[in-house]
């Protein structure tokens, strides 16, 4: 057996009777006896193509549904385990489905059934069928209570609440007699003769995925995006490509990779080219700060193990080439010494000591955790997350060794409706030489009262970052035709970023965040307005150019993303 369902104990309590799924795919009644200290017995009550759902034991026998009917509909049967091999008997005959049967201590067997849109509680009386409730949403799930009372899960406002149900309160409708049983319906089936075997890799058994891609261009280059998939038919082979254009088609960043999932341990290869932004360590500070560009390019392959449902281990490994370069205004000043702080030109210094493709390798090690809920409208609900990773690279024909430690967490507090507070929060740091990886914010996602994209209080070896955000409905107020959802914004942001832990902290950021997200299908439009708030800190020290990010002025935030992410 790979799965149990409907668990139900005997009247006496000493034996267990269950739905079981075996490795044919077939679902069947079973029997669980123990036979003294640690064994057991299993018996297997019911053994044809139907299948069975759900199970209740009474004083006549074991109550269960099963589709062996005229029209596949699941009506209900019983089955006495006392005589074996015994047919099942069948107890209700209609042509729409029976489920969450029900047997109470005096013998009377109660199920649910739908009536048009509302599922109702219904009792087994003779050769007929009694209705006993008559609401306008739904009853599941019912189970005796004492004084002859019925408990039930009900559908209310969204959600399923415990009731008890009166017995007294139970309405006593008139007997509606059933339709003649026939015998259940025969099965289709197919021979095999001819068939060939399942070829994954083949082109005839593959299709293309969802394809998404915005393109912008204008004065400053060319930006992007495109995310493309393609599986063979039964999911178990899938390539992905994830493409980014940063103003020109030299400066991309992607992967396309090919992903195996037919085993629990899901793995894959593929080439890739990362872009990573620094501030520039080839010359001392004295010189000036500026930003490079580095360009890491080549294969990888990625193995992750599930722990269980909500953990993971991943192991990743990249091999290749790495160069560096420098955007057009950054050439200009270095080779400009009325320009640079050294007077003279460095331009020809820095393509000397960063001259050339270098090989690198770069390995990494993570840990996941995830139990977040989500809402259809708001996206991340309930739950918490967490992601640790350790990465160690070298440039072994060039003496260099870097590695860096991160660590991000979340957690979601529902409170009424989909109206949620978060808390988030993340830390990294990096070690090696002049090549070590330095952190890229997104201030989006995690300092707003900084501009997108300012070097001073975004890029650097060390950050930290935290968030506490509250999200509220706005569809009652404000409704636009273009949007699905509406919804309020309230948050504090709070973090920093540099290369060491005293700039890292004279370079903490504090802001007052307000704003809207705009709901379109499964895409979001955030528009985040943050105000920087001065804290003490002193971020001159370090070569800011302003005490506060954007000069202590609002920063308006706009951005685009995925609902459930």
């Amino acid at each position: 057996l790979i799965a149990v369902d409907s668990p139900a104990f005997s009247p006496a309590g000493d034996r267990l009777a269950f739905i079981g799924l075996d490795r044919e795919g077939q679902k069947d009644l079973y029997l669980l006896e123990p036979r003294g200290g640690s064994d057991f017995e299993l018996t297997r009550l019911t053994h044809d193509l139907y299948a069975e759902r759900s199970l209740a034991w009474g004083p006549g026998g074991i109550v269960f549904t099963s589709d062996a009917t005229e029209d596949g509909h699941y009506n209900l049967f019983r089955i006495d385990p006392e005589v074996p091999d015994a047919p099942a008997e069948r107890l209700t005959s209609e042509p729409r489905d029976h489920f969450d049967p029900c047997v109470l201590p005096d013998g009377r067997i109660l199920f649910v059934a739908y009536s048009g849109p509302k599922a109702d509680i219904h009792e087994v009386r003779g050769g007929g069928i009694v209705q006993r409730t008559d609401i306008s949403t739904g009853l599941f799930d019912i189970g005796p209570a004492p004084d002859g009372d019925l408990w039930a899960l009900f559908h209310y406002g969204g959600r399923k609440r415990i009731v008890r149900l009166r017995r007294s309160e139970l309405i006593e409708a008139e007997v509606r007699p059933q339709q003649k049983a026939g015998p259940p319906r025969r099965l289709p089936h197919r021979p095999l003769a001819g068939a060939t075997p399942y070829e994954a890799l083949s082109p005839k058994n593959w299709e293309l995925g969802n394809l998404f891609g915005f393109f912008g261009a204008g004065g400053s280059g060319v930006f992007g995006q495109l995310i493309a998939s393609a599986s063979d038919r039964l999911r178990n082979h899938v390539l992905v490509t994830n493409l980014f254009v940063l103003g020109s088609f030299d400066l991309t960043d992607g992967y396309a990779v090919y992903i195996n999932q037919e085993d629990r341990v899901t793995w894959g290869s593929g080439v890739f080219q990362s872009l990573l932004f620094r501030i520039d360590k080839t010359f001392p500070p004295s010189a000036g700060q500026f930003t490079s560009i580095e360009r890491f390019f080549g294969v990888l392959g990625s193995a992750r193990y599930p722990l269980d449902t909500y953990r993971y281990l991943q192991a990743d490994l990249q091999l290749g080439g790495v160069s560096y370069g420098l955007s057009p205004e950054t050439r200009l000043y270095l080779a400009s010494p009325n320009r640079n702080l050294a007077g003279r030109s460095l331009l020809e210094y820095w393509e000397e000591q960063n001259a050339g493709v270098r090989f690198q390798v770069a390995g990494s090690a993570k840990f996941g955790f995830d139990t977040i809920r989500y809402h259809r409208a708001t996206g991340p609900l309930a739950g918490s997350s967490l992601f640790a990773e350790v990465v160690a690279g070298a440039q072994p024909f060039h003496d260099e060794v870097f590695g860096s430690l991160r660590l991000d967490a979340e957690h979601y507090v529902p409170l009424i409706g989909r109206t949620n507070f978060f808390l988030r929060g993340g830390a990294g740091t990096a070690f090696g030489g002049r090549f070590a990886r330095q952190f890229y914010l997104s201030s989006f996602d995690t300092l707003r009262g900084v501009p997108f994209g300012d070097t001073d209080f975004l890029l650097g070896r060390q950050f930290f970052y935290a968030t506490a955000e509250l999200q509220f409905p706005l569809n009652a107020i404000v409704r636009l035709v273009l949007f699905t959802d509406i919804e309020g914004v309230l948050a504090l942001d709070f973090g920093g970023v540099g290369d060491t832990p005293d700039e890292l902290w004279e370079k903490r950021v504090l802001d007052l965040v307000l704003g809207v997200n705009f709901g379109f299908g499964p895409l979001v439009f955030r528009l985040h307005f943050a105000k920087p708030i001065a804290t003490g800190a002193d971020p001159q020290r370090f070569g800011a150019r302003v005490p506060l990010p954007n000069g202590g002025d609002w920063v308006t935030n706009f951005s685009l993303g995925w609902i459930y992410f």
